[in-house]
């Protein structure tokens, strides 16, 4: 027997031949068939909605950016691997795209997040409790202006990085823009400008939000 005989492998039965293959699959990285992914979303299909992952280069994406009627917005994800995928047949004959995502952490969410906000937009509502409370837009230096029981006025830009106020009466503030963190975020910025105390409820709180109530000290 040569040497070069001894070397090749013997004759493996069809029933081996897909054991061993099947465990270099499942553990194999690249391999997306025995990895299912984790989770799976509509993929935005209107007129005019993109979303889009970045590097583009790179099988891996740490960004996310979606575009559409309100305008584009961006966030940071959680490294994660996104692909899309079209059903061959569907029950109602309509083909609808799934983004199928393999990772953890809340990319999908953020994904879902930026999706809305171009589409419909996030808007938040504050209400002021208080008398001689009130607030009112000066268009002219791009400010809202609010009195809240200090011996001076608190402002803040109307509009700033997509984000604006609406005053839809004296007591009433709108906070909207198509990112919803931003949106949040310049919402606790003007309830931390007054927040509501608990003896009367004096302040800046979110509509319907309900206020713990202490009772006055009495002598």
């Amino acid at each position: 027997m040569s040497a070069s005989s001894k070397l090749l492998p013997g004759p493996i039965s069809l029933r081996q031949f897909y054991k061993y293959l099947g465990r270099f699959a499942r553990y194999s990285p690249s391999s997306t068939r025995a990895v299912p992914p984790s989770k799976r979303i509509r993929a935005p299909i209107e007129p005019g909605v993109g979303i889009f992952f970045y590097p583009p280069d790179s099988w891996t994406k740490t960004h996310a950016l979606a575009a559409g009627p309100l305008g584009q917005t961006e966030e940071t994800i959680h490294p994660s691997k996104f692909q899309i995928s079209r059903p061959i047949t569907a029950p109602d004959g309509k083909y609808t795209p799934e983004l199928q995502y393999w990772g953890v952490g809340g990319a999908v969410q953020v994904t879902k997040s930026l999706i809305s906000g171009v589409e419909q937009g996030f808007a938040v509502a504050l209400e002021l409790h208080g008398v001689g409370y009130r607030a009112e837009a000066d268009e002219e230096r791009n400010k809202l202006v609010m009195r809240l029981g200090y011996s001076h006025v608190v402002e803040f830009p109307l509009n700033e990085n997509d984000v604006f106020f609406t005053v839809i009466n004296p007591q009433l503030v709108q906070v909207a823009g198509i990112n919803r963190a931003d949106v949040h975020q310049m919402a606790a910025k003007v309830r931390k400008a007054r927040p509501p105390e608990p003896y009367k409820g004096k302040g800046v709180r979110y509509k319907n939000e309900p206020v713990r109530r202490k009772e006055a000290k009495k002598d």
